[in-house]
């Protein structure tokens, strides 16, 4: 019994330090050294945990998809002679998630996701400690202030992530206090930077939640693909319909800001211009960068895209954006199957505020995202199956 515990304490905690070091608090790659090792530890916890995996001889279908997902990306980055070492991390990464996260569905083990869930709620905690301590951040990124995880609009994605795990954990009985005090914190991180983008898409969150929660009929109309039809047609208003004055009025004197959203509708300006200029690009991308993505003319300085789907397009062309639409075109259609499951009304409420999240931010490995789809990938159905 002891050396069985012992074994399985052993396996928490290499997996509380693959989580920590999968999200590499910005504030560490502030220290040159300390960052070299956590990169050096990335590809070497990936290897580890993708080799033992395959010795298994059973490869799933979602691990396939993120497998092609990540190889284009890296197709495309050897093309063009980009970050080649950053790709290969980015796909051991994203496919390391997708193995912790079968560890629960295919093999009833919990201790991944369990380190996974307790090594993001005590980063938050450190986050949201140095917030209050240094009110002016640790450092400063591009004018920016920068926490313990990473700058103010960047917080979005752990958060709205952690936040939903820690729903999950209150209704399954588990990690109750530290799940009531993660979201607390959560919301409270977002407040006091005023990350909008996240404010938003965490009070979208709780709203498609309560509303699906507490109205059967709603909820019916609330179903996966009318949600994903909401978030399209979001994207048509703003991108197409900037200056109606009533949605106007929302950005400006709610919101408070303008009507370039921070500037975002120069950056995307200038995406379609390079992404329109050559078709091997616009079909394969320009492979990932080594830091930012792309040149701004107008700010004469390099940015990321603020829109995942418009970095994804840039760095693997329009076949890798396919590619990550179809994997949650898949997604949606297994979070159909039971729309009155709790769990599937917490999966699709963060599912639609994550991609609200991601059409003005973005996390550039997609390692929270690729824990939602996973997640809502096996809820559901039966694991054995897939």
């Amino acid at each position: 019994m002891y050396l069985k515990r012992t074994k399985v304490n052993l396996k928490f905690i290499f997996y509380f330090i693959v989580a920590i070091v999968f999200v590499k608090p910005r504030y560490l790659e502030e220290f040159n050294i300390l960052d070299d090792i956590l990169n050096s530890l990335r590809f070497l916890f990936s290897f580890f945990i993708i080799s033992t995996y395959l010795k298994r001889g059973k490869i799933s279908k979602i691990f396939t998809y993120f497998f092609i997902f990540n190889l284009i990306l890296l197709i495309s980055t050897v093309l063009n002679s980009k970050d080649i070492l950053r790709a290969i991390m980015y796909l051991g990464i994203n496919l390391s998630i997708v193995i912790m996260l079968e560890e629960k569905f295919k093999r009833n083990n919990l201790i991944a996701i369990d380190a996974l869930y307790i090594s993001y709620s005590i980063m938050i905690l450190i986050n949201f400690v140095c917030l209050l301590i240094y009110p002016d951040g640790l450092y400063t990124q591009a004018g920016d202030r920068g926490n313990f995880l990473n700058i103010d609009n960047l917080l979005g994605h752990i958060l709205i992530i952690t936040i939903m795990l820690s729903i999950i954990n209150i209704h399954e009985k588990k990690y109750i206090k530290i799940s009531y005090i993660t979201i607390v914190i959560s919301i409270l991180t977002l407040i006091i930077t005023w990350s909008v983008t996240g404010i938003v898409s965490i009070f979208i969150l709780v709203l498609l939640f309560l509303l699906k929660s507490k109205f059967n009929f709603i909820n019916k109309f609330l179903n996966p693909k009318n949600l994903l039809i909401f978030v399209l047609i979001l994207f048509l208003l703003i991108f197409l319909n900037i200056n109606n004055k009533f949605l106007g009025n929302i950005i400006t004197n709610i919101l408070k800001k303008d009507l370039t959203f921070s500037g975002r509708t120069y950056i995307w300006a200038q995406f379609f211009d390079d992404i329109t200029d050559d078709k091997i690009n616009f079909l394969l991308g320009n492979g990932i960068q080594e830091r930012n993505t792309i040149y701004v003319y107008k700010f004469n300085s390099y940015t990321h895209l603020h829109n995942q789907f418009y970095n994804i397009m840039y760095e693997g062309g329009i076949v890798s954006l396919i590619s990550i639409l179809l994997i949650i075109s898949l997604v949606t259609h297994r979070l159909g199957i039971n729309n009155n499951n709790f769990i599937s009304k917490v999966l699709t409420s963060t599912l639609i505020a994550f991609l609200i999240f991601m059409l003005m931010d973005i996390n550039r490995d997609l390692e929270y995202f690729t824990i939602l789809l996973v997640y809502a990938y096996y809820n559901n159905v039966n694991a054995n199956d897939t």
